[in-house]
């Protein structure tokens, strides 16, 4: 699935992958479905991202921002997190094998987690 949008808001809810969503002056929501495996890119330029993923997820997550703060809330989940000091790079290892995924943003936080049940 491929989004594209200047000036606006991306929500994308129980999708497959891959994923491409790009915006510059929007939100981008992503909820994938149980099922997909990755990758994602998402991309937006003065705003948040948020990015929910389901247990069969797999591969390496790079989150980037400029100014703002990288979360990963991934539960009891396995997958090893690292950032760096300032709390804006995150590089996500998932347990399952998979495609490399990157979030990144200029102007807002990113959020990473896992879907809700």
């Amino acid at each position: 699935m491929t989004a594209d949008t200047s000036n606006g808001g991306i929500t994308l809810k129980d999708v497959g992958t891959p994923v491409t969503a790009d915006t510059s002056n929007g939100t981008i929501d992503v909820v994938l479905d149980d099922a997909a495996t990755g990758p994602v890119r998402l991309d937006s330029s003065n705003a948040r991202i948020e990015l929910a993923v389901g247990s069969a997820f797999g591969g390496e997550l790079i989150a980037d921002t400029s100014n703002g703060k990288v979360t990963v809330d991934l539960g009891t989940e396995a997958a090893q997190v690292s950032t760096n000091k300032r709390g804006n790079e995150a590089k996500v290892v998932f347990a399952a094998s998979g495609q490399r995924s990157v979030v990144d943003t200029s102007n807002g936080s990113i959020r990473i987690s896992r879907r809700e049940k």
